[in-house]
């Protein structure tokens, strides 16, 4: 409600007398949709705000001019003194009398707020939309009759909502004091005819506001965060949940609401913003944690193996060299496995014999892997409750300090600021490690140059364009294993040209084999040395984008 035309109408009969006779030595633009004015004696200056949530025009006695992207406008009003201020007699429109006939007027209308310059009947210059409005004629909006209170009566009898009504036949009353009007009066604010003693209750209450504001006692209401929410010219009765309190000064007040409501703003921006990051990384261990238990089930499969094997071994005269495959009996159940023909049927067995040493080791590491990743998921969790609770902007900064160590390892900076996330297609593979997968040639070069680090390991398919692949080695406990770097090749080989063959040659190297060549286009790089894996494209599971 600092738009509010009551509330207007206060800072107008106090600029009047607090400006008039001072001069202006220039009237500057720093910030969008807002005006400064500084004045020879006044401290600070009077700043005007057009913009459609902050239409307001108060004294800011600690303003200070910036350095840079400052724009000076209206260079008619510089030295020219301050006659009078006034306010329209029924809108929203404050008038700065000065000399040589200027009138710097300000209408304060939402998002059709503006600021002209005008002499005589005519705008020299405008603050917005100013190569249409100069040189054309100012139109002043129309007065408007006082309120007929005995119009009134017609709520009793109409079948409209009695709010609509009254903002209707008292339109600067506005959204707040319209309904104070309907909660003193004690009417029920919906559709349909009304008990007849309504009029008089609305009318003694619409009465008691008129009387207020002629003796205006402006309060400031917060939420129950301490957030400055609504800023009235009289007390209120219609904000019961809301802490209300009397102010001296008006222009303190629209400063107060304006730069606590601000304040609060970017805290709960911040706040929503380190929620978004602590969840997606949340999210990101939780796929991670079903990868590795999807791996285990494969992994579990030792003891089939080592059953294979043993079966091979003790039976050997029935297999003969050069077969594809065998019927062997495990646990009375009989399977067909299939066996490497150019090996002989011992060493068929002994390869099942690894197989099956390589899935007991694997599931050691994919359960020590998971335990890992259950405690970082518990403090994720932990901070995302607690991060939860949190009301008061001060609670943050305390939640920053306590527990910068943990927010610091899920990519949040000291500050509570999210770390750059790179906009790439992401993956998890075998491990946990993640995968970063270019999107296009510009974004292949900000992937490898920017955001890879030299011990990584670079995937590209050999001799067909696609993405840039990068397995980051950093990203998970350990060394990327065999599976895993299958894998990472498998999706580069997906996001290149050769995606429908059937196995795609894909060349590996650390990143710092890989360079840029002078003059190179976009995507386009050099490796210094490289290895081949061949590999069918897939990929391990759905991407971030």
């Amino acid at each position: 409600m600092i738009g509010n035309y009551y509330t207007l109408r206060l800072v107008a009969q106090n600029l009047d007398k607090v400006l008039p006779g001072d001069a202006i030595t220039d009237i500057i633009s720093q910030e969008k949709d807002e005006l400064a004015v500084l004045f020879r004696q006044t401290r600070g200056a009077l700043v005007v705000s057009c913009g459609k949530e902050t239409n307001s025009c108060f004294l800011h006695p600690s303003f200070s001019r910036a350095r840079r992207n400052t724009v000076s406008i209206f260079p008619e009003c510089r030295n020219a003194r301050v006659h009078r201020v006034t306010i329209h007699a029924s809108d929203r429109t404050l008038t700065f009398s000065l000399d040589q006939g200027y009138n710097l007027i300000a209408q304060l209308y939402g998002n059709r707020a503006n600021i002209f310059l005008v002499q005589g009947e005519f705008v020299v210059s405008a603050f917005k939309r100013s190569s249409v409005l100069t040189g054309t004629r100012y139109s002043p909006p129309a007065t408007t009759s006082p309120c007929d209170l005995t119009a009134l009566d017609t709520i009793s009898r109409s079948p409209d909502v009695p709010s609509a009504l009254l903002r209707s036949l008292i339109p600067a009353f506005g959204p707040l004091l319209t309904q104070e009007a309907i909660v003193r009066a004690g009417v029920e604010d919906s559709p349909g005819p009304q008990a007849d003693p309504v009029p008089a209750r609305l009318r003694h209450a619409v009465v008691g506001i008129f009387e207020d504001l002629d003796n205006p006692r402006p309060h400031l209401y917060r939420d129950p965060a301490g957030v400055p929410v609504l800023l009235s010219p009289i007390p209120l009765v219609s904000q019961p949940s809301l802490h209300g309190e009397a102010v001296d000064d008006i222009h303190t007040a629209i400063r107060t609401r304006i730069f606590g409501k601000r304040s609060a703003g970017a805290f709960r921006l911040k706040q929503e913003s380190l929620r978004t990051v602590l969840s997606r990384h949340l999210e990101r261990l939780e796929r991670t944690q079903r990868a590795i238990r999807a791996d285990m089930d494969g992994h579990s499969r030792a003891a089939d193996y080592e059953h294979t094997g043993a079966f091979l071994m003790a039976n050997l005269p029935a297999f003969p060299p050069g077969a594809s495959e065998a019927r062997v009996t495990i646990n009375g159940e009989e399977r067909v496995v299939a066996l490497d023909r150019r090996l002989t049927p011992a060493r068929n067995a002994q390869r099942y014999f690894e197989k099956a040493k390589r899935a007991r080791l694997a599931r050691v590491e994919a359960a020590d892997r998971l335990q890992e990743i259950a405690g970082r998921t518990g403090r994720l969790s932990q901070l995302l409750q607690l991060l939860a609770t949190i009301v008061y902007p001060e609670e943050l900064q305390e939640f920053l300090k306590e527990r910068g160590m943990d927010l610091k390892k899920f990519g949040v900076s000291e500050k509570g600021e999210p770390r750059e996330v790179p906009l790439f297609r992401v993956f998890v593979v075998d491990g946990g490690f993640e995968v970063w997968a270019g999107k296009s040639s510009e974004n292949n070069d900000l992937l490898t140059l920017r955001h890879a680090r030299p011990n990584d390991l670079w995937f590209h398919a050999r001799g067909a364009s696609g993405s840039h692949v990068v397995l980051r080695v950093s990203s998970a406990k350990g060394t990327p294993g065999k599976r895993a770097k299958e894998q990472a090749a498998a999706i580069a080989a997906y996001y290149s040209k050769m995606r429908n063959a059937r196995l795609v040659p894909v060349a590996v190297t650390e990143r710092k084999y890989v360079r840029k060549p002078k003059g190179a286009p976009a995507g386009t790089v050099a490796l210094d040395r490289e290895r081949v894996l061949m590999v069918a494209p897939a990929l391990p599971q759905p991407s971030e984008d």
